[in-house]
């Protein structure tokens, strides 16, 4: 299952997004391109979750909670509430 804290340390790979430990899951990022790369790939690699690259709302995706709430709606039995 996949937590927050997963997903947190998924961002964080990301050279261009440095989600430090005092900044909440409710904190507002840009994803850019290659962090949104890296999470697609994480989520594949480690959960088997395959996410349409051409998935635009993806981008629109802000925060870890928000992330966190998509994957819970679209794959339900694999993030953790």
């Amino acid at each position: 299952m996949i937590s927050k804290d997963e997903i947190r340390e998924i961002l964080s790979q990301s050279r261009s997004l440095a989600l430090s430990a005092d900044v909440g899951d409710d904190a507002e990022f840009v994803m850019d391109s290659f962090t949104m790369v890296t999470l697609q790939a994480s989520l594949e690699d480690r959960y088997g979750i395959r996410i349409d690259p051409r998935f635009e709302e993806l981008q629109s995706l802000n925060s870890v909670d928000e992330i966190h709430a998509y994957l819970l709606d679209r794959f339900p039995g694999q993030a953790a509430r």
